[in-house]
């Protein structure tokens, strides 16, 4: 048997809600919360969010209910808190709750 790791340095959010699919808007790893976050001012669009500014691993479909290789999401324009939950410390799955400003 045999596995292999990836190290996580950074997750981002990225879409159209930057103004395209190469621009990367980083979020910073919260260890009180087990959250990663960042206030960002978004555009309406869609959006993924990914690891290490590269598609190998990235999630989307629903904030509820993020899945690896999800589809894109929608969002309204606007400035967000932005939490992302990866760890299933507090649900069954990884999700991100916006709230808006």
């Amino acid at each position: 048997m045999t596995y292999a790791a990836t190290l996580v340095e950074s997750i981002s959010i990225i879409g159209t809600v930057n103004g395209n699919w190469d621009t990367d808007t980083d979020l910073t790893y919260n260890k009180e919360t087990g959250a990663w976050e960042v206030t960002a001012t978004l555009s309406a669009g869609e959006m993924k969010f990914r690891a290490n500014d590269a598609w190998d691993i990235n999630v989307g479909g629903e904030f509820g209910n993020l899945v690896e290789n999800g589809g894109n999401i929608a969002v309204e324009a606007g400035t967000y808190d932005i939490e992302l939950y990866l760890e299933r410390t507090t649900k069954d799955n990884a999700y991100a709750v916006l709230t808006k400003k």
